[in-house]
């Protein structure tokens, strides 16, 4: 007597879920590239916030005038640039502390095939889940 297809089907499904389980557990990304992950982020958050294209109305009015008669149009612009290039290499010798800093302020809850990362910085609190080699976050 041979096996059914229903048994064939039913045994082929478990085979295939047990396989996505392995993979999703295989591919749940380790605590130290979540790290990783939102020090980086912190840092391109930083720069988009503190390097804004209003730059140049932060300019004292005098001083903007000042700019223009000597020629040096596009002064916001060239501020921002110099702010974002600033940060850009700044950033490689801040991350190390970014990092400490998230991993202190940084509870996880290992799933095994997903993991959800709470993070609480300055008042705000971020949930981000990391699957399949990636990271969602959540605010």
């Amino acid at each position: 007597m041979g096996l059914s297809s229903q048994t064939i089907y039913q045994g082929g499904s478990a085979i295939a879920l047990i396989a996505l389980v392995g993979v999703f557990a295989v591919t749940n990304p380790s605590k130290e590239a979540y790290l990783n992950y939102a020090s980086e982020k912190f840092v391109r958050e930083i720069k988009e916030s503190a390097c804004q294209q209003n730059v140049v109305d932060r300019i004292p009015t005098g001083v903007n005038n000042l700019l223009r008669d000597l020629g040096l149009e596009n002064t916001g612009n060239r501020l921002q640039q110099l702010c974002q290039d600033s940060l850009t290499a700044g950033g490689d010798r801040f991350k190390p502390f970014l990092k400490d800093f998230v991993q202190q302020s940084t509870t996880q809850q290992n799933f095994q095939v997903f993991s959800l990362y709470h993070t609480e910085i300055l008042d705000q609190k971020v949930t981000t889940l990391a699957l399949l080699g990636n990271f969602i976050t959540f605010s």
